[in-house]
């Protein structure tokens, strides 16, 4: 990437999920890589390399049924999942698709180093960079 002068690393990542027990390895390794993206981002600019950290939704794969599913997973954990699938909460893989192909495509270079969510409207997003830039939006930084 560095000597075709451009490119994009996309770091599939996660929602915040601090706080649900089982998952502390799982929650703090999503946050350092949202967190790395944000870094990347930073040294890459110089080359023309955009980073991005984007979170597909909770997509049903076998993966995710199993953990719904097996008595092997802790409790309350596959219970969360169980209720997410039986309720309808599951993200389309098109649309995670869609999405990912979106930020892959160069179109939102402009916000390199953001956090993404398969829910959000990128469109608008492109339209608010200014804001965003200057308010540091979709980032983990807590902004006062």
């Amino acid at each position: 990437m560095i000597r075709a002068g451009r490119g994009r690393i996309i770091n599939v990542t996660s929602a915040p999920l601090g706080g649900i027990p089982y998952i502390g390895a799982y929650s703090a390794s999503k946050a350092a890589q949202t967190s790395l993206s944000r870094t990347i981002a930073g040294e890459a600019q110089q080359f023309g390399i955009s980073a991005f950290a984007y979170f597909p939704g909770v997509v049903r794969t076998a993966m995710l049924e199993w953990a719904a599913s097996s008595p092997d997973v802790q409790s309350p954990l596959g219970g969360i999942f169980r209720e997410m699938l039986d309720g309808g909460r599951d993200t389309p893989i098109e649309r995670s698709t869609e999405q990912l192909m979106v930020i892959a495509s160069g179109r939102l270079d402009a916000l390199s180093g953001r956090y993404f969510h398969v829910n959000d409207d990128l469109d608008d997003l492109l339209t608010r960079t200014e804001e965003i830039e200057r308010d540091n939006l979709y980032t983990q930084r807590r902004v006062t």
